[in-house]
C-alpha cells in the first residue's frame, strides 16, 4: 500500500498522525473563517442587488429608511417579484450543477459524514456559497448558517481527501470544519464545539474529537476577530437584567410554549416538503412557484423576508416603546402601543407566517438552512411570551429582552435537539453567567418535549422517513458505511446451469469451497448449490448422467447486491444461518460471494483503522 500524504508529511515533520491530525483542524479552522468572510459579503452583495438596486431603485417596492426597509405604498406588491428573481439565477446554477442545488442539503450531508463515505466534493462550496446567497439575499426565508456548516464541512473533507486519511478521520475533519464555521457565525467557539458534537456527530463524543474540534473553532474565531473583523450575526447585544428566584420559574412556561412550537415548525416543515416533492411538475418549476407564493406572502408580512437576523437584532435593541414602530414595518399595522397582549399575539402569527414561508422556501427547492429562521421564530415566540408576564406581572417583569434571547436559544434547542450548543451559545452572546439559568430551563424542557412529541429533530426526520437511522452507535455505523463490493471476493468458482451433475460434483469434491453459485450464459444469477444437495443426488448414482446444474440447485436465492452495506448482508446471513451468500450487481449478475468471516475481518480492520 503506497504511503499517503499525510504519511510523508508526518515522517518528514517527525509528528504523530494524531498531531498531524490537530493541526490539519487548525488550518480547517482558518480555512472555515476565510469562507464565513467570503460569504458574508456575498451575501451582503445580493441583498444590496436586490432590496437597494431592484426593489427600490428599479421596482420603487421600497423605500430606504435608515438601514432598513420599509413597503412603498402603490407599489408595496412589486416585492412579490423578488424572491422569483432570485430563482432565476438559481435555475441557471441548476444547469451548470445538476442535482446539487435545490433543496435544504442538510439531511443529505448528515447522511453523507455519519452513515457514508463522508467524502465531500470541492465544488460544494462553490454551490453552496452561490445558491444560499442568492436565496437569501432575495427574500427567500431560508437561513445561511446551514450552508455554512457544510461549506466548512466541505473544507474538512477535501483536507482530508488530499492527505489520503481514513473514512472516520475523514469524518472527523468534517466535523472541525462544521464547528469552524459556526464559532466563526456566531463568535463563540464553545457552541461551534457542541454543535458538532450534538447535530454533526449526533452525540458522539471522545477526547480526540474534542481536542480538534476545540482547535478548529478556535483558530477560526481568532482569525475572524483578529483579522477578518466580520459582525457576530446578532449584532451588538445589549446588557440586559436576567431573573432570579421566583422568576426563573416563568422560563419553564416558556420552554413548553417553545416545545409545543418547535413540534409544529418541524411538523409542518416536513410534511409542506412531502406536498412539494408529489407536487407533479417540472423541478425547475417548484423552486419559482414556491419563491412567488413566499413573495406574495412578503406583500402583507414583510418580515418573512430573509433569515430574520435584522429584526432579532432590532427585538434586542427595542424598548417595549419602540415595538409598535417595528411590528409595524414587520406586518402589524395600527397604534399598538402600550398593548402588551395584542403585540405578542401579533408576534406569535409572525412566527407562524415564518414558519410557513421557510417549509415553503426549502420545501419547493430554494436553497439555504432553518438554523436562521429557527432563531427568528424563537426571538419572536420569546418577546410574545415576555409582553404577556410584562402584562400579568407589571412590577416583577419590566423588560422582555431577557425572553427574547433566552426564547431564540431554547427553540432552536427544541427543534434540533441541540441544548448544550443553545445553553453555550446564550452564553457566549451575553458573556453574563446569570443568562445561564433560564436558557437552561427553557431549552432542556422544551427540548424534552419536543423528543417526545417526535423522536427526531428537524435534521433527521427526513431521513428517519426513509429509514435512514442516525442514531447508530460506532461499531454499528462501521457496518453500515462499508459497502458489500468492498469486502466481498470476486474470485469465484460458478457453475453454469447446464454444466452435467457428474463434472459439478468431480469440481465440487476437489474445491475448498461449500458452496457454488449457479449463472447462465449472460452471467445472472440464477441459483446456488451446496454440499448438502450434492449428497441428496449421490443417493441415486444413476442420476448423475442425465441431470444438470440447475436441476440441483436452490432456485430461491438469498443474495446482497454490491451496493449494499455490511448490516444488510449480516442480517440475511444471519436470518437462514448460512456461511456464504451471493452478491449481485444492479443487473442481477453475479458479482461475487460474501462469507460471514468476510465481515467478521473487514469489521475488526475499520475498527483497527479508527484507532491509528
Amino acid at each position: 500500500m503506497p504511503a499517503t500524504l499525510a504519511d510523508r508529511l508526518g515522517q518528514r515533520l517527525h509528528i504523530s498522525p494524531n498531531t498531524l491530525l490537530i493541526v490539519t483542524a487548525a488550518a480547517i479552522g482558518l480555512g472555515a473563517a476565510l469562507a464565513n468572510y467570503a460569504f458574508y459579503w456575498l451575501i451582503q452583495g445580493a441583498h444590496r442587488l436586490f432590496f437597494h438596486v431592484i426593489a427600490a431603485d428599479v421596482l420603487g417596492a421600497v423605500t430606504p429608511r435608515g438601514q432598513h426597509f420599509q413597503l412603498s405604498e402603490g407599489r408595496a406588491w412589486l416585492i412579490a417579484l423578488l424572491p422569483g428573481l432570485g430563482v432565476v439565477l438559481l435555475y441557471f446554477l441548476a444547469r451548470v450543477f445538476p442535482g446539487e442545488v435545490y433543496g435544504y442539503g442538510m439531511p443529505r450531508f448528515l447522511e453523507r459524514v455519519n452513515l457514508k463515505d463522508a467524502r465531500l466534493p470541492a465544488r460544494n462550496i462553490v454551490i453552496k456559497m452561490l445558491s444560499a446567497a442568492i436565496t437569501v439575499g432575495s427574500g427567500g426565508s431560508v437561513g445561511k448558517e446551514g450552508p455554512v456548516v457544510q461549506i466548512g464541512g466541505t473544507m474538512g473533507s477535501v483536507a482530508s481527501g488530499l492527505l489520503g486519511m481514513s473514512t472516520e478521520r475523514t469524518r472527523l475533519l468534517v466535523a472541525s470544519g462544521a464547528a469552524a464555521a459556526i464559532a466563526a457565525a456566531f463568535d463563540a467557539p464553545i457552541a461551534g464545539v457542541l454543535f458538532a458534537i450534538e447535530i454533526i456527530l449526533i452525540g458522539a463524543f471522545e477526547l480526540q474529537v474534542f481536542t480538534m474540534l476545540i482547535v478548529a473553532a478556535a483558530s477560526s474565531v481568532a482569525l475572524t476577530r483578529g483579522l477578518l473583523n466580520v459582525p457576530s450575526v446578532f449584532g451588538e447585544v445589549p446588557v440586559l437584567d436576567f431573573p432570579a428566584g421566583w422568576q426563573l420559574m416563568l422560563y419553564l412556561g416558556l420552554g413548553v410554549l417553545l416545545g409545543l412550537a418547535a413540534w409544529l415548525y418541524n411538523t409542518l416543515f416536513h410534511r409542506i416538503g412531502r406536498l412539494w416533492k408529489a407536487l407533479p411538475l417540472n423541478q425547475h418549476l417548484k423552486p419559482f412557484l414556491g419563491a412567488s407564493l413566499v413573495g406574495l406572502l412578503g406583500v402583507f408580512v414583510f418580515g418573512v423576508f430573509g433569515d430574520g437576523a435584522e429584526w432579532i437584532a432590532r427585538l434586542f435593541a427595542a424598548s417595549s416603546d419602540d415595538l409598535p414602530a417595528i411590528l409595524d414595518e414587520m406586518w402589524v399595522p395600527g397604534d399598538m402601543g402600550g398593548h402588551y397582549l395584542l403585540m405578542g399575539l401579533g408576534l406569535v402569527a409572525l412566527a407562524l407566517f415564518k414558519m410557513l414561508a421557510t417549509a415553503t422556501t426549502l420545501g419547493s427547492g430554494g436553497a439555504g438552512g432553518v438554523f436562521g429562521p429557527a432563531l427568528f421564530i424563537g426571538a419572536a415566540l420569546g418577546t410574545a411570551f415576555g409582553l404577556a408576564m410584562m402584562s400579568l406581572f407589571p412590577g416583577a417583569v419590566q423588560d422582555f429582552r431577557p425572553f427574547t434571547l433566552v426564547g431564540m436559544c431554547a427553540f432552536l434547542s427544541a427543534s434540533t435537539h441541540a441544548p448544550l450548543t443553545s445553553i453555550f451559545l446564550m452564553f457566549e452572546v451575553t458573556n453574563r453567567a446569570d443568562s445561564v439559568l433560564p436558557v437552561l430551563f427553557a431549552s432542556v424542557l422544551g427540548t424534552a418535549l419536543s423528543h417526545k412529541l417526535n423522536r427526531e429533530s428537524i435534521d433527521t426526520l427526513e431521513l428517519a422517513e426513509r429509514r435512514v437511522d442516525m442514531h447508530l452507535g460506532k461499531e454499528e455505523r462501521i457496518l453500515v458505511i462499508t459497502p458489500v463490493a468492498e469486502v466481498m471476493r470476486t474470485r469465484v468458482e460458478r457453475v453454469n446451469i447446464k454444466e452435467p451433475l457428474r463434472q459439478l460434483v468431480a469440481r465440487v469434491l476437489e474445491s475448498r469451497h461449500t458452496h457454488f453459485p449457479v449463472v447462465d450464459d449472460e452471467g445472472h444469477l440464477r441459483g446456488i448449490v451446496g454440499l448438502s444437495d450434492i449428497r441428496s443426488v449421490l443417493a441415486q448414482p444413476e442420476a448423475l448422467d442425465f441431470l444438470i446444474a440447475l436441476d440441483v440447485a436452490a432456485t430461491d436465492v438469498v443474495f446482497v447486491q454490491t451496493d449494499d452495506n455490511l448490516r444488510t448482508a449480516m442480517s440475511k446471513l444471519n436470518f437462514r444461518g448460512f456461511s456464504e451468500i451471493p452478491v449481485v450487481d444492479a443487473d442481477g449478475k453475479l458479482a461475487g460471494m460474501l462469507a460471514q468471516i468476510d465481515v467478521i475481518n473487514a469489521y475488526n480492520k475499520k475498527i483497527l483503522q479508527a484507532k491509528l
